[in-house]
């Protein structure tokens, strides 16, 4: 009975998978705005300020990513990250940082990071900027790359029908995208 169950629920899975693929292929449904972090939080208030709608709608789900629009070099930002997860386990900062794939070193890909949340877009995206809690895992982009960090933000926001497969749209766009951070979907 419990493979039973378990087909049964893969196979709504794929159904799912085949109508966001067929709505997201006919409508385009990609978001985007292109910003800079800065070196100050009263710079930065500009770009909390632009991404204040994500918090009028606390219940749906997104899938996301981040793509640099600058020519930085791979290396620069995977030695900055690794400067700052040094300083994390050694106390010197404090926080749950991005991981960091071993293959990385290697890419090529201009995606920095891709991501979902199933609620609560405008929380996530906080964190990521480095303005949420210190133990939640997320790039914190203002703690490790405080330069003038040019990146495009990406969403596509799912209907609630499609919640229970955000995970799988994320790990498919991952393939896709083969982000510079974060995990690795195999």
């Amino acid at each position: 009975m419990k493979v039973q169950n378990r087909i049964a629920q893969l196979k709504k899975r794929i159904l799912l998978l085949e109508e966001f693929q067929t709505i997201h292929d006919n409508q385009n449904p990609t978001n985007s705005i292109s910003f800079t972090i800065k070196n100050s939080e009263l710079e930065n208030a500009e770009l909390i300020d632009r991404i204040k709608f994500f918090k009028e709608d606390k219940s749906s789900p997104f899938v996301y990513f981040f793509e640099l629009e600058n020519n930085l070099n791979n290396q620069q930002i995977h030695n900055k990250l690794e400067v700052y997860r040094h300083d994390c386990k050694n106390g010197i900062k404090s926080g749950a940082v991005v991981k960091l794939p071993k293959n990385a070193r290697e890419s090529t890909s201009s995606t920095l990071y891709v991501g979902s949340v199933k609620s609560n877009m405008h929380t996530r995206i906080l964190g990521h900027l480095g303005y949420g809690h210190h133990k939640t895992y997320s790039l914190k982009l203002n703690k490790w790359f405080p330069e003038n960090l040019e990146l495009g933000f990406h969403w596509i926001k799912l209907p609630k029908q499609f919640e229970e497969i955000t995970s799988d749209i994320e790990a498919s766009l991952n393939t896709f995208k083969n982000p510079l951070l974060g995990k690795r979907v195999d």
